[in-house]
């Protein structure tokens, strides 16, 4: 039996077809891949959301302390995983990712699998075996604040990811930052607190410093979370969106603001504000 061998133009053919296919079915195959991490991302916010809601059920209906020293905006998690004083241990212990611990089953909810770890502050997983990493940031204007005060829960941020497509290994963050002047340092006053009507009420967000970074998560936008229990992915950057513009990286170039700021020149966050109708 005559047995032909492939020419080089059949050969070169058949590659042309294997490089054809490729190139349409691997962005299936990664868009696939990304949707389930988007999938997962959005259970284990939702998880977390639920161990927060818990969490004020037990406590007078009150959310936990977002940055219990004074305007903090991270703490390390879980709480005595690197060396402090006794009072370092307490402020951490306040925080928010460690006081909705015991609602948590394991650590791999506070977790986003589309983030990127960035180990800005250097862990060092050997001397901190159990390196914590949290993809959520917690609203900080949420810092002990009365559900009862909450007159649209389901408009109203709870968790997002603050941080863009990245997280900090060891680190939980708060942000926007609860910035009035109604706090002091201790031992002569209180937590700060968000207040439309603070002295200096101009927001603070982790969104123009060393944690920059894409706010395109998930295809063209994030993962939020909702003081009425919901979850939902929202297109960075939209109306209902945090962002009213990002740049071509991603990256926010302005957020939107209530009207009252154009004409008291206070300007949070507006949805974050606890107020929100």
């Amino acid at each position: 039996m005559n047995r032909r061998a492939f020419t080089l133009i059949e050969l070169l053919v058949v590659i042309a077809i294997i490089a054809i296919l490729a190139a349409i079915l691997f962005p299936v195959f990664s868009q696939a891949r990304e949707k389930a991490r988007q999938s997962s991302c959005l259970s284990n916010l939702k998880n977390m959301n639920t161990a927060l809601l818990m969490y004020t059920q037990d406590y007078d209906e009150t959310f936990p302390l977002t940055a219990p020293d004074n305007v903090r905006a991270f703490f390390t998690t879980p709480w005595d995983r690197t060396p402090a004083s006794p009072l370092g241990y307490a402020r951490r212990q306040g925080f928010w990712s460690n006081s909705i611990a015991p609602y948590i089953k394991n650590w791999q909810v506070y977790t986003c699998p589309s983030a990127q770890e960035r180990n800005i502050f250097n862990i060092d997983p050997a001397t901190n075996p159990m390196r914590f990493t949290a993809a959520f940031t917690l609203n900080g204007y949420l810092q002990a604040w009365p559900i009862a005060g909450t007159p649209s829960p389901a408009k109203l941020i709870t968790f997002w990811e603050g941080l863009g497509k990245q997280t900090i290994p060891g680190f939980a963050t708060v942000s926007p930052l609860p910035h009035t002047k109604a706090g002091f340092p201790p031992p002569s006053g209180a937590l700060y607190r968000y207040s439309e009507t603070g002295d200096e009420c101009t927001t603070q967000i982790w969104w123009t410093t060393v944690f920059e970074a894409t706010h395109r998560v998930h295809a063209e936008g994030s993962n939020y979370a909702y003081a009425d229990g919901h979850v939902k992915w929202i297109r960075n950057p939209s109306e209902n969106s945090p962002w009213a513009a990002v740049d071509a990286n991603g990256i926010p170039t302005s957020l939107w603001v209530p009207d009252f700021c154009f004409t008291t020149g206070c300007c949070p966050a507006l949805w974050h504000r606890p107020t929100i109708e």
